[in-house]
């Protein structure tokens, strides 16, 4: 055969993108704003909790679950 081998691509994102940590604040800050402008302010309230975690706690590398990234 003479067929030259197709390009091949990853057809869904992986568990191994990665997303910079100075867009996800963004994005949570710009969610925060707009559920206390929807009147969600239990929601936002928990999008500002994680938001100051991960400025304060967060030390880098994986990101694992804890209880106060959630103010519980």
């Amino acid at each position: 055969m003479n067929q030259r081998k197709g390009k091949t691509h990853a057809a869904v994102l992986s568990d191994r993108v990665n997303i910079d940590l100075k867009d996800l604040k963004f994005v949570l800050k710009c969610a925060q704003a707009e559920l206390e402008c929807a009147g969600e302010e239990d929601a936002a309230l928990r999008f500002e909790i994680f938001l100051d975690w991960l400025s304060n706690d967060y030390r880098g590398g994986k990101l694992a679950y804890s209880p106060s990234m959630f103010g519980l």
